[in-house]
């Protein structure tokens, strides 16, 4: 489990080369938000192309307007959501993958 993710560096380089070798047998899930600083412009639509090229594939559960700090987001009263709401919301796609 992954979760907030950087897949750039506060360098900037793209930090997916030992994603792209893990075993194909390998269950991974990605617990990311769609506004984190550390995903590359492109946001949840790069780290889909990184995972396409994983041999074990992965999942992802997207934090909407969620930052590097997974679960805390911003905009929550706008969606209609709370702190808790979301932090179930991540415990619960956890526990859907463990299971």
């Amino acid at each position: 489990m992954l979760t907030g993710y950087p897949l750039i560096g506060p360098d900037g380089p793209m930090r997916d080369g030992h994603l792209r070798n893990l075993p194909a047998d390998t269950r991974v899930l990605f617990v990311q938000g769609d506004a984190d600083e550390f995903l590359p412009g492109r946001g949840i639509a790069a780290l889909r192309g990184v995972i396409a090229g994983m041999p074990c594939g992965a999942q992802v559960h997207v934090v909407r307007n969620g930052g590097h700090s997974v679960p805390k987001c911003t905009g929550l009263r706008q969606m209609g959501l709370t702190a808790e709401g979301v932090s179930k919301q991540v415990v619960g796609a956890v526990m859907a993958f463990v299971a």
